[in-house]
């Protein structure tokens, strides 16, 4: 099979921060934008004819837009004097957003003892061996929460019969400085 001709027009998307898609009609060099591609047989192929502006209907899920939403949900607990759990402030911790993961990192003596999401708890004190988080990340694309310390890392995700955030796996840390390798052999 031979392929005769490449269209005129390539639709780009672009989807950033804060913006809507963007089609772009993009033009070969030195092709006429008025005619539309013809196969070698003389049929000719649907494609762009005139300069008319080109609307989507396709909607793409902003994972930028998306995680404000899902952060609101999130909610982190540490002790106060009474040893009943309250929420942390915004001081408590940092907190990162980058491609649907949101992590919550803990400042120094900020000591985290229980996460929740939409009512739901999902990480209790103790659980999947972690005790004191350094961090937590929820990930909107998987739907699955990690809790951190300095030795393991603990995976959560929601039962969908329940509803309720179940512990499913449990990995350690590696720690100790890694070794640089040498890839020159010596003869």
């Amino acid at each position: 099979m031979e392929i005769i001709t490449i269209c005129t027009y390539i639709l780009l998307f672009i989807l950033t921060s804060r913006h809507r898609n963007l089609l772009l009609p993009v033009r070969a060099d030195g092709e006429d934008s008025t005619r539309s591609c013809a196969a070698s047989n003389g049929t000719k192929v649907a494609g762009l004819v005139n300069n008319d502006p080109v609307e989507s209907s396709l909607s793409l899920k902003s994972l930028v837009n998306e995680d404000k939403k899902e952060a609101d949900g999130v909610l982190l607990f540490k002790e106060n004097q009474t040893v009943k759990p309250r929420e942390m402030d915004t001081n408590d911790f940092l907190s990162d957003s980058y491609m649907g993961n949101l992590t919550y990192a803990f400042k120094p003596n900020v000591e985290c003892i229980l996460v929740r999401f939409d009512d739901k708890d999902v990480w209790k004190k103790g659980d999947g061996t972690v005790q004191l988080p350094k961090s937590v990340t929820y990930d909107s694309v998987l739907l699955e929460f990690t809790v951190r310390d300095s030795e393991n890392s603990a995976y959560f995700k929601k039962d969908p019969e329940t509803g309720e955030w179940k512990h499913f796996k449990t990995t350690p840390r590696k720690k100790g400085a890694r070794r640089a390798q040498n890839s020159q052999s010596s003869s």
